[in-house]
């Protein structure tokens, strides 16, 4: 992260599982979101570490109140090596 603007996340480091909230890229003063693109991440601390527990953490910040109707798919995923097996 950017040292400025400053909020809790600047200079920060985080990890790859991060994620650009909205408010941490608002610009109170402009009404719009800072220039130079999402800057500002924070971490994930939810387990994503498999299908289920993904959805169910975007289910819930995406407010989707049936999340569950996406099926586990039949193959696997290695989100943190990339490929399938």
């Amino acid at each position: 992260n950017r040292r400025k603007p400053k909020s809790a996340w600047s200079g920060k480091r985080v990890s790859e599982t991060h994620l650009h909230d909205f408010y941490l890229n608002w610009s109170e003063n402009e009404q719009r979101m800072r220039l130079g693109g999402l800057t500002v991440a924070r971490e994930i601390n939810e387990d994503v570490s498999d299908f289920l527990r993904l959805r169910d953490y975007f289910g819930k910040r995406l407010k989707i109140n049936n999340i569950e109707v996406i099926s586990e798919p039949e193959w696997v995923y290695d989100f943190f090596n990339g490929g399938s097996w």
